[in-house]
């Protein structure tokens, strides 16, 4: 069961390269997508009565509890870039007025993620 799980999460990881790292956006999209991804498993073993402290389930469970800690550790960064966000959202919105929405939303984008990668080291 697992094994399918891993092949499967080892496939769609490998489209997703970013050589320069991942904003911060895009990483608490992913991180909430892996999280619901791995509670789905949880369910899947807890319906199928196999044990938690099984090698299937402890792994799943490490990978929620790890992924709860990234989330949450996430969180206080993204408190810091709440004004900048509406900051940006207001501007889009004036501008909106008198431009193209989908160039408004890129240079929006583009201004928001410059300087908030991480590495993936």
């Amino acid at each position: 069961m697992l094994g399918m799980f891993e092949a499967h999460r080892l496939n769609s990881t490998a489209e997703l390269t970013y050589p320069s790292g991942i904003s911060l956006l895009s990483l608490k999209n992913h991180l909430l997508l892996s999280y619901l991804h791995h509670l789905v498993a949880l369910f899947t073993l807890k319906l199928s009565s196999t044990s938690l402290t099984s090698t299937e389930g402890g792994q799943v469970v490490a990978s929620l509890v790890k992924l709860r800690v990234v989330l949450e550790k996430v969180a206080p960064l993204e408190q810091k870039l709440k004004y900048q966000v509406e900051k940006l959202v207001r501007k889009a919105d004036q501008a909106a007025e008198g431009a193209d929405q989908e160039d408004v939303l890129n240079g929006m984008f583009q201004t928001l993620t410059c300087g908030f990668y991480f590495s993936k080291s």
